[in-house]
């Protein structure tokens, strides 16, 4: 969505006008798409019977992940070394 309204920004050459005539809409697009998946997970946690825990789980699995990427040398799960910003990640 950004490429296609600097796309157009560009074609008006960057117009400060074009803009503000661009802006509600892709705020509309993009509140549109949360909404959408915020719905599509609320449906798939429902429906696969996935407790509301394991989002928390996965939340603070991935926290630790990024916590652990920052640092030089790590030891993660399973004890294998990770160097520098390579990092492995764990899903639930």
């Amino acid at each position: 969505m950004v490429l296609v309204a600097m796309q157009t920004l560009k074609e008006y050459n960057w117009s400060e006008e074009r803009l503000y005539i661009l802006l509600p809409d892709c705020m509309l697009v993009l509140g549109t798409e949360v909404l959408v998946d915020w719905i599509k997970h609320a449906f798939m946690t429902r429906c696969n019977d996935i407790p509301i825990d394991a989002y928390r789980e996965y939340t603070t699995i991935l926290a630790h992940d990024l916590v652990m990427c920052k640092q030089k040398y790590v030891s993660v799960w399973r004890g294998s070394q990770v160097a520098g910003k390579t990092c492995k990640m764990q899903y639930v």
